[in-house]
């Protein structure tokens, strides 16, 4: 079985079928391509036993520099299972794999998961960490990254869209940006950008987007969101508890339902102070926000102090 190959007996087990042909050069060369398919495969976490069957296709090489230590790496890939699916449209790339600092990487990525489909699939799993109520959604994006020495760029671009009817179509844009060598040389610079846009696909009820940064310096981390904007239809809210409300909820309880218009602008600051050890100390965090509603109206059992 798989756990017993890996020692990780009672652990990780199951069969695994597939063909593997692995080539090592003494100049550092390496090379790996097959395929593997798992057959009643499964992971045991806090005593659940929860099934994991996979089917993956792969092909890598990683590079040497001149020391014939790994320098680069090159990987084509997908991994498809009952409730996702995530392939590579062109090899992913990596260089300067010892050096966070000159770090680059190019890939271009398709995902796609079905949320019904994975709760039935990780069932027990999800219910050890109290998620047993399905997000019965559908998620199909591609995710790019690229960029320089030390500096890489993710971008995602994808679509959520809900099980029931209606599907009530998300479009969700994620921009970023890292950079290795501000991080480590403290210098204050941003090290971390991003850029988050989540709107409605079909209409105009939901329009809002995240703006932040992280610096870093050899006494303060900082965690800056200096924008943050959201407008639209309060009906919107109704539709989000009912597809994400069992965890996350906007407003009162599963009772109450609101309608109107909003427009929401905001800011936030998290700054956290650093030992001598780099550790944090003491942090602050400060926060500001406006909300205009018109038209507004709620409905729902009275509220009582």
């Amino acid at each position: 079985g798989i756990g017993a190959a890996l020692g990780l007996k009672d652990q990780i087990g199951g069969d695994a079928d597939g063909d593997i042909t692995a080539i090592a050069r003494n100049d550092g060369h390496i090379s790996f391509d097959g395929k593997l398919k798992t057959s009643r495969g499964y992971v045991r976490i806090e005593n659940v036993r929860q099934p994991t069957a996979m089917d993956v296709e792969f092909s890598a090489q990683i590079l040497p520099d001149a020391d014939a230590m790994p320098d680069r790496a090159e990987v084509s890939f997908s991994a498809t299972a009952d409730s996702f699916t995530v392939k590579s449209l062109q090899p992913v790339a990596i260089r300067s794999i010892r050096d966070p600092q000159k770090l680059e990487a190019q890939a271009r990525l398709q995902v796609h998961s079905d949320g019904r489909a994975f709760w039935k699939q990780f069932g027990p799993l999800l219910k050890v960490f109290n998620m047993s109520t399905p997000l019965e959604e559908t998620l199909a994006g591609e995710l790019v990254v690229g960029g320089s020495p030390g500096r890489l760029k993710l971008q995602l671009e994808g679509m959520l869209q809900s099980q029931k009817d209606p599907p009530a179509p998300i479009r969700l844009s994620i921009k970023s940006q890292y950079d290795g060598t501000a991080l480590g040389e403290a210098t204050g610079q941003p090290f971390v950008t991003f850029d988050v846009h989540l709107k409605s696909a079909q209409d105009k009820s939901l329009d809002s987007c995240l703006a932040g940064e992280a610096t870093r310096s050899k006494t303060q981390q900082i965690i800056d969101l200096p924008r943050y904007q959201a407008l639209g239809d309060l009906g919107v809210l109704n539709m989000l508890n009912a597809r994400f409300g069992e965890y996350v909820r906007v407003f009162l309880g599963p009772e109450y339902s609101v309608s109107g218009f909003f427009s929401q602008s905001g800011q936030s600051k998290l700054v956290q102070n650093l030992g001598a050890d780099g550790k944090v100390s003491s942090q602050q965090l400060s926060f500001s926000t406006e909300l205009k509603l018109s038209q507004f109206k709620l409905r729902g059992k009275p509220i009582r102090a």
